[in-house]
């Protein structure tokens, strides 16, 4: 007999629960989330921005569903560069990407250390390069690159 786990994952794009929703709106989303987590019985989980797990943890009956924590920024190091050499392998590049150490700490420092900025500068740049033919990612795109050269307010925390 085969038991399979189902985890459904909920993401708030900055600053959506917080900002974006007035009061009302912002109860109505909860409550979605909170019929939700009854109906499927299977875990949640949510991402989002501090302000997004404030205004989750403002439900008390979501308070008591769901535990918050923050994920550390990414530092320079054999992890980080996993994670980014996994994502590269990932994207539907013909051309294999490698970057060196400046492309690495060029990618983190773009981020700021942001899982969440991580994926969408990674994604940005395997988007463009699929657009240009060139089918690859370079450290010097990444240079080059706009995404992410002003740090978003609504995304900083991790």
């Amino acid at each position: 007999m085969s038991v399979g786990t189902a985890r459904h994952l909920l993401r708030s794009e900055p600053p959506m629960i917080a900002i974006r929703y007035r009061y009302s709106s912002q109860r109505a989303l909860l409550n979605v989330i909170r019929q939700l987590a009854n109906e499927l019985r299977v875990p949640l989980i949510c991402m989002g921005t501090r302000e997004a797990r404030e205004a989750l943890l403002s439900d008390p009956q979501l308070v008591r569903r769901f535990e918050g924590f923050e994920l550390p920024r990414w530092q320079r190091g054999e992890e980080f560069y996993g994670l980014v050499n996994t994502l590269l392998r990932t994207l539907p590049l013909r051309r294999p990407s490698r970057l060196g150490t400046k492309g690495f700490d060029q990618v983190l420092v773009r981020a700021d250390g942001i899982t969440a900025n991580i994926f969408t500068l990674m994604t940005a740049l395997a988007v463009a390069a699929i657009r240009s033919g060139q089918e690859e990612i370079t450290t010097a795109d990444i240079r080059r690159s706009d995404v992410l050269a002003a740090p978003l307010d609504a995304n900083r925390s991790s």
